[in-house]
């Protein structure tokens, strides 16, 4: 029953009384209609009075009733949160242990159990679920399955518009399409760093068509660190075109910020060509910086004899 029902009953409840109290009563008592009338004004003002003298102290009490209950019930919802955070806690650790386990086998090359924790961490949409979805498409890659790891690339780049994944995810397709047999051609990249990439693939299956690839992006607008990335494979390829590229760029005749580079990269990959090439540049060159390059890479290469010959000649 609520206040406001108890207080209309209690009032409806005092008039009833009080107007049968004054029916009933000997009108000798009240004298004049005047007195009458005034008597029975009084007697109902002073019941409506105690009915909300009564009806103040019941919503008073109710106040204290809920503001009760309320603290009653804090404890409980301290409880509860503490529980709910409890459980994300122990969801975060739990996936996280999975991501370490899953990155240990691939390691270790237990790849289809790796995938079997991936997908888990995929499925739960957590804070590990782009890396999951990277590395479930590398390992389904070193498996083979090409088209299940496209698939993997396709929903992270769906799911996760604004990955910090995505860079690695794309320069992992243009790997997963090459060893599919797919054509993939660097001129259709619009990243610098895919372009690299697919190039570098490239030169694995069509050096003649790669090296000029490299040679126009060595002296292209490209970024410098892209630039050196793109010189120590050449400096790696066996080709004597690749060799040639190298030896102009570490002649300073052709791209002199990547001189140093291109002289470091020659005697440490190439061989007895690369040297005899790092000696005539020691032999033409008046940079002191350039002779102490090429010194240096005598003395890690196990050059004692042209260490010697330089030394002579100068």
């Amino acid at each position: 029953m609520t206040g406001t029902y108890r207080s209309l009953l209690r009032l409806t409840w005092a008039v009833i009384v009080t107007s049968a109290i004054l029916a009933t009563a000997p009108r000798a008592v009240w004298g004049s209609p005047l007195q009458e009338q005034t008597a029975r004004q009084d007697a109902q003002m002073s019941a409506m009075t105690s009915v909300a003298d009564q009806d103040a102290q019941d919503r008073e009490q109710e106040q204290r009733d809920r503001e009760q209950e309320a603290r009653d019930r804090e404890p409980e919802q301290r409880d509860r949160e503490q529980e709910a955070r409890d459980r994300t806690q122990e969801q975060i650790d739990r996936e996280h242990g999975l991501y370490e386990q899953a990155e240990e086998q691939i390691d270790s090359g237990k790849l289809q159990s790796a995938i079997e924790k991936l997908n888990t961490i995929i499925s739960e949409h957590g804070a590990h679920a782009e890396g999951a979805l990277y590395w479930k498409a590398y390992t389904e890659n070193r498996l083979g399955q090409r088209s299940d790891a496209l698939e993997a690339l396709q929903t992270l780049r769906r799911t996760f518009p604004q990955s910090r994944w995505l860079d690695d995810a794309k320069a992992l397709e243009v790997e997963v399409r090459q060893s599919s047999g797919q054509s993939v051609s660097p001129d259709a990249e619009g990243n610098e760093d895919l372009k690299l990439i697919a190039i570098n693939s490239l030169l694995g299956s069509d050096p003649e068509a790669a090296l000029p690839m490299l040679e126009k992006f060595l002296n292209g607008p490209q970024p410098l660190n892209l630039k050196e990335r793109a010189l120590f494979v050449l400096s790696q390829s066996g080709s004597t075109k690749a060799h040639e590229i190298v030896a102009h760029i570490a002649s300073g005749s052709r791209n002199p910020e990547l001189q140093m580079k291109a002289l470091r990269d020659l005697g440490l990959f190439g061989g007895k060509e690369s040297r005899a090439t790092l000696e005539e540049i020691y032999k033409s060159s008046h940079e002191m910086e350039v002779k102490r390059a090429i010194l240096q890479s005598f003395m890690v290469g196990g050059e004692e004899q042209r260490l010697l010959e330089v030394a002579k000649s100068e």
